[in-house]
């Protein structure tokens, strides 16, 4: 097992950001050398430094108009048609073109000047913006926004830019909080692309190198060079995930993840995100990835291994990634389900019969077919394909949550697409319902009528309607 040397990673954090070695908290360190900006239900804080390289202007003013893209469609979806709304997204708008045009410039010489600064004063945001802001939060924290956020606080959000400084902060985090030291200070670490400090979330802004273990964590892998937009993706995946969590009292799950998935699809067009999807707790673990995402069980116990980076790269030329999600998926899944269907009779897979519920999988040691429910009670009952193709199945099963999710909000009600938007808001806004051991699959059921999945076609489901609706796609 390679050996992080997270002593060193905090001591030179401290030198650099603690003006020594000694003592100093988060938020001393936040208040010394970052800049910070308040946008609606995240407060957001950037190393000033930063700011003086090529291009990080550019990322941080497209992560904070993401941020606001995120709100805006959170409000349209959990409230269309309210005349309450109509005024918060016009706020929104007002604040979305001010960040738009905070001057690239200008930021870049606040880089080399360094210190600490508030962007409201050094960009200029006039009364009426940061009135603007006050009422966004104040109606994101109210009965009439759906689903209330906390009123106790907005999401903190520190963005790190490379790699050696998300390590730094994950090193640092680790001394300074003892509870959190065994976590934080665990295998796999250095793949996370987020973790929490308490409420404050810590989000990388690189991936890890896809050239095996980086001791100096200087090769990191840009998201962009994965997809123009993949720094806006990958954060705000983790950011909106912190602001879900922040909106209900339980543990996120995979319907959540999607929910997210498909707020950034609906503003950015695609979501090629790649690790540290966000099933937030109180930190950003994320060493088992698998066996948080995927459904199914393990017969022989124990947890499914962590993604290594150096498999990254068969994760983005998964096949169910065909289109980055422009299609909802859509096309990917239909094409896995129809290999499934043909390789299921000439395998005699169980089940072989059911055109609907086999997808393929492909991976360098061949083929393997896996056959739905991937839902609710029945999906647990289900055995994991051999491990050479469990990086693929992940890749099915993130693009089946997020098409399942999409079908729901348009297609989930056969009366209409109206009613279909009408009860997929119905079901958002009772998110912070599920709690005394209820969960998404009876709320799916109170909301629908009918369960959300079944062990096979022969019971209604929502399942089993999406795969016949995944069947007709062109």
């Amino acid at each position: 097992m390679e050996e992080i040397p997270f002593d060193e990673l905090a001591r030179t954090f401290r030198e650099q950001r603690c003006e020594g070695t000694g003592a100093c908290t988060v938020a001393e360190v936040l208040e010394r050398k970052f800049v910070k900006v308040q946008l609606g239900a995240f407060e957001v804080f950037y190393p000033t430094e930063f700011l003086a390289q090529r291009e990080a202007p550019e990322d941080l003013v497209d992560v904070a108009v993401g941020l606001l893209d995120f709100q805006r469609v959170w409000i349209e979806w959990l409230m269309a048609g309210a005349e309450t709304a109509t005024p918060v997204l016009a706020d929104l708008a007002a604040l979305r073109a001010w960040v738009d045009a905070w001057p690239g410039r200008k930021l870049a010489k606040l880089g080399k000047e360094g210190g600490h600064r508030d962007l409201a004063d050094f960009c200029e945001a006039s009364a009426e913006l940061r009135a603007a802001d006050a009422r966004l939060l104040a109606y994101l924290r109210s009965e009439a926004s759906g689903l209330p956020f906390p009123a106790d606080r907005r999401v903190p959000l520190i963005l790190s830019p490379t790699r050696l400084d998300f390590m730094q902060w994950v090193a640092f985090a680790g001394q300074l909080l003892d509870d959190k030291r065994r976590e934080l200070y665990s295998y796999g670490v250095d793949q996370w692309t987020q973790f929490w400090t308490d409420w404050t979330l810590v989000a990388a802004m690189e991936y890890a190198s896809w050239d095996g273990f980086d001791p100096k964590f200087l090769g990191g892998k840009s998201m962009k060079s994965i997809q123009p937009t993949g720094i806006v993706e990958q954060v705000t995946l983790q950011a909106g995930m912190a602001f879900l969590k922040h909106c209900v009292t339980r543990d996120l799950d995979h319907h959540d993840n999607a929910l997210v998935m498909n707020i950034i699809l609906e503003f950015v067009g695609t979501i090629n995100t790649i690790d540290g999807e966000g099933q937030l707790k109180d930190s950003g673990a994320q060493t088992q990835p698998y066996s948080r995402f995927v459904p199914g069980g393990n017969p022989n116990g124990g947890t499914l291994p962590p993604r290594s980076a150096q498999g990254q790269n068969v994760v983005v030329s998964s096949g169910y990634r065909k289109g980055n999600g422009k299609d909802h998926f859509y096309g990917a899944l239909h094409k896995g389900q129809r290999e499934g269907a043909k390789d299921a009779i000439k395998e005699k897979v169980a089940r072989y019969k059911d055109s609907l519920a086999h997808f393929l999988l492909k991976a360098e040691a061949g083929k393997c077919v896996v056959t739905a429910p991937f839902f609710g009670a029945a999906a647990a009952l289900q055995q994991y394909p051999a491990q050479e193709y469990l990086t693929e199945y992940g890749e099915l099963f993130r693009a089946y949550k997020s098409a399942f999710h999409h079908w729901l909000r348009t297609a989930g009600d056969p009366s209409s697409p109206e009613a279909s938007a009408a009860k997929f808001r119905q079901l958002m806004q009772q998110l912070d319902d599920l709690s005394d051991g209820r969960n998404f699959e009876q709320l799916a059921q109170e909301v629908y009528g009918v369960p959300l999945s079944a062990a096979n076609g022969e019971t209604d489901s929502l399942e089993w309607r999406f795969l016949a609706f995944i069947e007709q796609v062109k």
